[in-house]
């Protein structure tokens, strides 16, 4: 990758498992913000129980994209602050983070024929869900949405991402990718892992990497954008409904009281959804965002 300021050489941990059959190249990355560690456990688990001998096409994993906010246990590397997530496809001569980018776009993303980049909410709870970051108009959209279908997950956000999001950089080259969120929590969350792992697996049953039959596809809930849930007052929230329940325009979402438990204001969903985040912490002020509400129309 580079050198640090000793010059002591800079690596990215990765795995290539080369099956005996023809067939497509999956990229798989994990911890590209240091402090996401859910998909680093999906990975080490998929290739230590991956048979080559059974493998049609090749997988490149990488286990660690970003050592240094890793090192940091932070969601940026701390030498330049920048977001590797947001920087795709990189620059030969830029920054630290930039130049990471370009070293794994260009020597393993553009090798594949799909990418999944796992990643996880920070310590924020949310639904496990796909993402599809494209943009509906935008190059692969079709096939990255397969793809999100195929991983298997109840929920899917197709919503265009920001520029420099590998999930958007990879179809702009014509590699239809997606950005599993696998929950929110800090560490290891052994649900989210357990669906990332079968999600991994779901893919290359259905692209034929691996023998098997593939689940029974459920209709996905398809969000359209994340509408949020803004606090009038401030004070403690109290929620009201759980996750991945289904809410209607106007209904009560939480409460705001005061430190005595008397209300303050109740905060209503600003359209029909589903509830896919929610704030961890329950002391807000005024104008906090306490969650989100997953819509379906744009």
């Amino acid at each position: 990758m580079g050198e640090d300021w000793r010059r002591r050489a800079e690596a990215v941990p990765y795995v290539v498992a080369q099956g005996r059959g023809a067939g497509p190249t999956i990229y798989l990355q994990a911890v590209s913000d240091g402090d996401e560690l859910n998909g680093l456990a999906v990975i080490r688990r998929v290739v230590a129980e991956l048979d080559c001998s059974q493998l049609r096409g090749a997988l490149i994993a990488v286990l660690v994209a970003n050592p240094g906010a890793f090192a940091a246990n932070a969601p940026t590397d701390p030498r330049d602050g920048r977001k590797l997530n947001r920087c795709f496809p990189g620059l030969a001569d830029g920054s630290v983070t930039e130049r990471l980018a370009y070293l794994l776009f260009h020597e393993l993303v553009l090798y594949a024929d799909l990418v999944i980049d796992l990643h996880q909410n920070g310590t924020t709870p949310m639904i496990p869900e796909v993402r599809v970051r494209s943009g509906r108009r935008g190059p692969r959209h079709a096939e990255s949405l397969e793809l999100a279908m195929a991983f298997g997950l109840p929920h899917i956000l197709d919503q265009q991402g920001p520029s420099g999001q590998l999930a958007r950089a990879a179809p702009a080259r014509g590699i239809p990718a997606i950005d599993p969120e696998l929950g929110g929590n800090l560490g290891f969350d052994p649900v989210a892992i357990e669906l990332g792992v079968r999600g991994v697996r779901n893919v290359m049953v259905h692209y034929g990497l691996l023998e098997g039959q593939p689940p029974p596809r459920q209709t996905p809930y398809i969000a359209r954008r994340l509408a949020p849930l803004i606090a009038d007052t401030g004070g403690i929230v109290d929620f009201q409904v759980a996750l991945g329940d289904q809410v209607s325009a106007g209904q009560p979402i939480a409460r705001c009281t005061d430190i005595f438990g008397h209300q303050a204001s109740v905060i209503t969903a600003p359209a029909n959804g589903v509830l896919w985040i929610r704030r961890n912490q329950p002391v807000v002020t005024v104008g906090d965002t306490i969650g989100a509400i997953g819509v379906e129309e744009e």
